[in-house]
């Protein structure tokens, strides 16, 4: 039998050991296209700041400090580099990060400096460098040049051959007026916009590779991103302790939060069971499936849907059954994988951490759709069959069902369920 003292004591370590590997660090942060949007930049800078912050909390990273210097973001933090990366590294909005160290704003402290860093260098086996200075100080007695010239001076000595086309090994100088900043290590962000700054989606999640990398790709143009599944389980406590909300809990890494629609499939096989030839039944379910969506996002304020269709991939996402599938559907719905193969999508899947849940076992509503679907329904005949169906009933009767629950990572009760009417 385990002796959970040792696990106690093991833990205690693990803690006492990170507590001491912790350190003062100063990041330099770079957004990416915020700087382009003019007017409105504040706007997302302010929110790119909120989701560092966000960021770090649910990250256990110590944030001691966070301000705007110049174009860029400068933060503070009293962690590990490895947590501090990590965390940065799931900020949509950010091109790099850049650890600096500051010096005083003197001529024999960047000689000293130099001398360090050049060693550590060499001793990496590089050879060639690139420097780049900004004065922020116009009144530093040495120009950009000077500079350049005088830390060439101390490279020679290391056996470092000064190359401006070098992109690889720059070292980046920015002098103010009582310290200098100095990086040589750039890390690439994720690029986009930040989270949660241009209105919500509703993305149609299913339990597929797809529908999670087109949320993601969602999340990353700066939509907020809830989720409307579709279950077949006599219980949505089943759905709760299934690969969805763990591939939820992934993708609310990078937006925090999110709501969760559960919708039950039997009332629509109920109705359409015996009525409908089966080879029509998965175009008409991916119509019932983006109606049910469409009714939530208009009553709730979605502005759009998303779906995982990739053209042609399969038999729903031919592009005439994509035109009948649509039909009468007047919220937008957008379609990130759009032009993109099942290898990008598995490669981007790995990416972001939702394949393995994606490809575990799983019943899906579509796994009990017919197998062999026709590829080419023309809207007209899908109308027809609509027509033919109760469907209004079918609508209102599930509406009724849908249970919907609250996802907020950073909050001690991570899932609650809310009362919301539908119909």
């Amino acid at each position: 039998m385990m002796n959970n003292n040792y696990l106690t004591q093991d833990l205690l370590k693990s803690e006492e050991t990170e507590e001491k590997e912790k350190q003062y660090y100063t990041v330099l942060v770079a957004y990416s296209e915020i700087a382009l949007k003019g007017n409105n930049r504040s706007y997302f800078i302010n929110q790119l700041r909120d989701n560092i912050k966000k960021a770090c909390k649910l990250n256990q990273v110590e944030l001691l400090k966070i301000q705007k210097i110049s174009n860029q973001i400068l933060c503070e933090f009293n962690s590990t580099k490895e947590k501090i990366i990590s965390c940065l590294n799931s900020v949509f909005g950010i091109k790099y990060f850049s650890f600096i160290d500051k010096i005083p704003a003197k001529e024999s402290s960047l000689i000293e400096y130099s001398k360090k860093i050049f060693q550590s260098m060499k001793t990496d086996g590089i050879k060639t460098i690139n420097i780049q200075v900004k004065r922020i100080d116009k009144t530093f007695p040495k120009t950009s040049l000077e500079i350049i010239e005088v830390m060439h001076q101390i490279a020679k000595n290391y056996g470092l051959t000064l190359l401006f086309k070098d992109k690889e090994n720059v070292i980046y100088i920015k002098v103010h007026k009582d310290e200098i900043w100095i990086y040589y290590k750039k890390y690439s962000g994720l690029n986009g916009l930040p989270a949660n700054c241009l209105g919500k989606t509703l993305s149609l999640l299913s339990g597929g590779i797809d529908s999670p990398v087109a949320s993601y790709l969602t999340i990353k143009r700066g939509a907020h991103v809830d989720f409307i599944h579709f279950h077949v389980f006599h219980s949505e406590e089943l759905v709760l302790n299934s690969k969805i909300l763990k591939t939820i809990k992934i993708l609310n890494q990078y937006q925090f939060y999110s709501k969760l629609y559960l919708v039950p499939h039997n009332i629509f096989d109920l109705y359409i069971m015996g009525n409908v030839d089966y080879s029509y039944e998965l175009v008409l379910f991916k119509h019932f499936i983006l109606k049910i969506a469409e009714i939530i996002a208009k009553k709730f304020n979605y502005y759009a849907l998303i779906t995982g269709d990739s053209l042609g991939q399969v038999a729903s996402q031919t592009l005439e059954n994509l035109y009948s599938s649509s039909y009468s559907i007047d919220v937008p719905v957008l379609r990130p994988l759009i032009s993109f193969d099942k290898e990008e999508i598995t490669l981007l899947a790995k990416k972001i951490r939702t394949y393995d849940l994606s490809i575990q076992s799983y019943k899906d509503c579509c796994s009990l759709i017919a197998k062999k679907p026709k590829t080419k329904v023309k809207r007209e005949k899908l109308i027809g069959i609509i027509h033919k169906l109760p469907w209004e009933q079918i609508i209102e009767e599930t509406l009724k069902h849908i249970k919907v629950y609250y996802i907020h990572l950073l909050k001690e009760e991570q899932i609650k369920e809310i009362s919301l009417s539908l119909v």
